[in-house]
């Protein structure tokens, strides 16, 4: 029986290269002395929501995406439209469809699919999936799977980080959350998830903004520091999730794929 190995695309400046794609499209630039490198943030359009066209942000809209020129101002994911402003005067905001990502995420998603049977992605988190078990030996290794998947996203237009370990959550949780400048993959050997979630903060849990913060309230900062709790301890801290929380604390990821049909 094969081992369950998972590849993670992640796509972590996915909307701001989908926004200025947009703004290149209608032909006029991001502000009236943009570049490229103009301080850029997105707002996304969600289904039900109050923002639907770049005439409906108001000073108290959240942003949800800022390029890496906006973070050098000192703008952050979350801020309003007034606060980040107050920090960077020329930040130029963008409204992009929920819809819009998603059809970017499926057509990464379909490039996947050269490398492995079944592909998945998550508009949350702007990462696709690829189940990949049996297949790195026909492209010479798993490390070399993951660089020719990179290279094909990368001449797709996309900034992207490659991460395989046994579950799409573990694989995930690396790609987006790891600190390393290298481009090159991030390959977790078979039964390693539980120490390369180690050194990983506890956003890589998926906990809810509350939960961080009243662990990092109480010191425990990264999932090595939960995984030193004895498990009665943990019990008592995570709640209904609990059971989950630890498989994946102990590099358990069964969690299922829902795969994308091109």
């Amino acid at each position: 029986m094969s081992v369950r190995r998972v590849a993670c695309v992640a796509l972590p400046q996915m909307r701001i290269e989908i926004a200025k794609e947009e703004a290149a499209i209608e032909g006029r630039p991001l502000s009236a002395e943009a570049s490229s490198s103009s301080p850029l943030a997105v707002v996304v359009a969600k289904p039900g929501g109050s923002v639907k066209t770049v005439r409906d942000v108001l000073g108290n809209t959240r942003l949800d995406v800022v390029s890496k020129e906006a973070r050098a101002c000192g703008v952050r994911v979350g801020q309003t439209v007034a606060a980040a402003r107050a920090k960077c005067a020329e930040l130029h905001v963008r409204v992009l469809a929920e819809s819009t990502v998603r059809t970017a995420l499926a057509r990464v998603a379909e490039v996947a699919l050269a490398f492995g049977p079944s592909a998945s992605f998550d508009v949350v988190h702007d990462v696709v999936w690829l189940e990949i078990g049996g297949c790195a030996h026909l492209h010479g290794g798993e490390r070399e799977l993951a660089q020719a998947l990179a290279e094909r996203v990368r001449a797709a237009g996309h900034a992207c980080r490659i991460e395989i370990s046994d579950g799409p959550r573990i694989a995930s949780a690396i790609a987006r959350l790891t600190q390393a400048l290298s481009k090159a993959p991030i390959v977790v050997p078979a039964g390693q998830g539980a120490a390369a979630m180690h050194g990983l903060s506890v956003e890589a849990l998926d906990l809810s903004y509350e939960m961080v913060v009243w662990l990092r309230d109480l010191g425990l900062r990264t999932c090595g520091d939960l995984q030193r709790l004895p498990k009665r301890s943990l019990g008592t801290r995570l709640g209904a999730r609990t059971k989950d929380l630890m498989r994946l604390l102990n590099g358990e990821d069964a969690a299922p794929l829902d795969p994308c049909r091109p």
